[in-house]
């Protein structure tokens, strides 16, 4: 798909900054000046992105794991209540997303109108896999006790990640030049989130026993947790190694010492689930890539488990600590809930989004862990709330994103294509592994590795 460019005589872009301009001093005599102050920026920001969308998606991109920056709204008006109790409260990646949405969109039909492109189902990629696990979602409502809360849910976030994380690069990204760009601000967030949290454990000295997301300015731009440094790393280190090779850049060795880097930061959270979702990486990538030559490399893999056996004593030292043994607990205690709400409604679930809902009522939980938290893992979270229609269809639409990548890795005599292919491979393989024990299964933090993988397996074509 060639990317058409939107191209303005000085003139009409005058025009329309006097315009706005007029529009402006109009809504500042009708409403609050700071309100028509708002609208404007608004307007020229999703003009930009109607003009430049493939900037836009690579500020998505780099934004992509920086959920902590959030845009806070305590007060809503009255009509907004129902939906949004305590205000509004959500993460400038998915504001940027929605604003990329409405101007790639307008774009779009603009595009259309003056017949220099096409709409169709070949640009939601995947569709069909998609569709049916939205469908089941929808049903799920009939045995919601929040029917409200469900249907907002379905709106944000499950059709919201497929519009903006998967949508938007498979249609934005029209050339090589587009993706290895984006590759670079997808490695370059991943690096960002590294060097911060290394950073971070030098300038707070002892009081840390393992790496954490940085805190900047008393903010938690990457989150509080561990875990939720750990899984920008599993996803994004493939991203060095993509970049080395592809680099014609006599500096290219820096991509690669980045990957280590990344590895390094991952394991250095000591995560159990980080560990999990590398081994499970490395297992892939040995068993596609290396396992006829199984004999030969058996003896460096016997080095690398042995020189992982002092961090491996370290974390079973942290696991057994008070802090870890608590999450354990807690995560047990939510997945015999999620089955026990799963017994209730087997095969629809209790309704999209009620999780913490049901969870608040159980006042055993609340007593001994506190405030309702998610479920840990996609499959506690898809059974609890869409039951195993909602699993299997869910697990259709991973297993789908997987194969197309991996279908097109297997195509042979593509070197260079087939590195690409297989390294996102391992990043979207290595992000649902993470998922399955963690709460972002909904997010930017899965869904643009998965967008940008889906992304890969295309441009892999020759």
């Amino acid at each position: 798909m060639h990317q058409t460019h939107l191209s303005s005589p000085p003139w009409r872009l005058i025009s329309q900054v006097i315009f706005l301009g007029f529009l402006t001093v109009a809504l500042s005599l009708l409403v609050d000046p700071a309100l028509a102050l708002l609208f404007l920026a608004l307007v020229i920001i999703l003009y930009l992105f109607f003009k430049f969308p493939a900037h836009g998606l690579y500020l998505l991109i780099f934004f992509y794991p920086l959920l902590g920056f959030r845009l806070l709204i305590p007060r809503v008006p009255e009509s907004w209540y129902q939906y949004f109790p305590d205000g509004l409260n959500v993460a400038y990646v998915d504001v940027l997303a929605l604003g990329l949405l409405i101007g790639f969109l307008a774009r779009l039909f603009y595009l259309w109108l003056k017949g220099e492109t096409w709409i169709g189902l070949r640009r939601f990629p995947l569709w069909p896999f998609f569709l049916a696990f939205f469908a089941v979602s929808a049903l799920s409502v009939v045995n919601s006790e929040t029917p409200l809360l469900s249907w907002k849910y379905l709106a944000r976030p499950l059709f919201f990640f497929f519009a903006c994380f998967v949508f938007l690069p498979w249609n934005i990204i029209d050339s090589r030049k587009v993706f290895y760009t984006a590759v670079k601000v997808f490695w370059a967030t991943g690096i960002l989130a590294a060097l911060a949290a290394l950073a971070y454990f030098v300038v707070s000295g002892a009081g840390l026993i393992r790496l954490v997301p940085a805190v900047v300015f008393g903010v938690y731009p990457w989150g509080e947790n561990w875990n939720l440094l750990a899984e920008i790393m599993v996803a994004v280190w493939p991203a060095g190694i993509i970049l080395y090779y592809v680099s014609k850049s006599k500096y290219r060795a820096i991509y690669f010492i980045g990957a280590l880097l990344m590895i390094f930061t991952a394991l250095g959270t000591f995560a159990r689930t980080a560990w999990v979702a590398l081994l499970a990486q490395a297992a892939l990538w040995f068993f596609l890539e290396y396992r006829a030559r199984a004999k030969k490399l058996l003896p460096y893999i016997l080095i690398a488990a042995v020189l992982l056996l002092p961090m491996l004593g370290y974390m079973y030292f942290l696991s057994a600590g008070p802090i870890v043994e608590s999450s354990t607990t807690a995560r047990l205690a939510l997945s015999s809930i999620a089955w026990y709400l799963f017994t209730l409604h087997p095969l629809l679930g209790a309704g999209a989004g009620t999780f913490i809902d049901n969870l608040g009522g159980i006042k055993y939980f609340t007593v001994d862990f506190g405030e309702p938290l998610d479920a840990h893992g996609w499959p506690q979270k898809l059974i609890a709330e869409e039951g195993i229609l909602g699993l299997i269809a869910f697990v259709a639409l991973l297993a789908a994103i997987l194969w197309k990548i991996l279908r097109q890795y297997l195509i042979p005599e593509r070197a260079l294509e087939e590195k690409i292919i297989f390294f996102f491979f391992l990043t979207a393989a290595g992000s649902i592994v993470y998922q399955f024990f963690n709460t972002q299964y909904y997010s930017s933090k899965l869904w643009v590795p998965l967008g940008l993988a889906l992304v890969a397996s295309r441009m892999g074509r020759k």
